[in-house]
């Protein structure tokens, strides 16, 4: 970035939402916040009824999910036609097959959370 823009990557607002700290090397911050949760929950949950730990199990695996449905639906689609033309690939495929994975998002987070009740 310092090459292409002369600007750091820490000078920049939207440093907020990359995955990747370049300053540290840092990873995958959702999933190491998601694993750290959830084995802090099972610590926590331990002296728990049997129903009300069923009942925050649920409700993890439905946040789980509804983090999950969105990468899927939305956001690999989109990934996967913007990044066509880099690869100069002449693909054919029905857009409507794209349009449909981005219409079905709204019913998936429904039926995730119809599922888990």
């Amino acid at each position: 970035m310092l090459l292409r823009y002369e600007v750091l990557p820490t000078e920049i607002p939207m440093m907020t939402f990359l995955a990747f700290d370049p300053s540290d090397g840092s990873y995958i911050t959702m999933i190491h916040c998601g694993w750290n949760m959830y084995f802090k929950m099972e610590e926590k949950i331990a002296g728990l009824s049997v129903a009300l730990k069923r009942h925050l199990r649920q409700l993890f695996k439905t946040l789980v999910l509804q983090i999950t449905c969105p990468t899927i639906f939305l956001f690999s689609p989109l990934v996967f036609i913007i990044y066509i033309p880099y690869f100069e690939l002449e693909l054919s495929f029905p857009a409507g097959a794209t349009v449909t994975a981005f219409n079905i998002y709204p019913a998936m987070d429904s039926i995730i959370v119809l599922m888990e009740c």
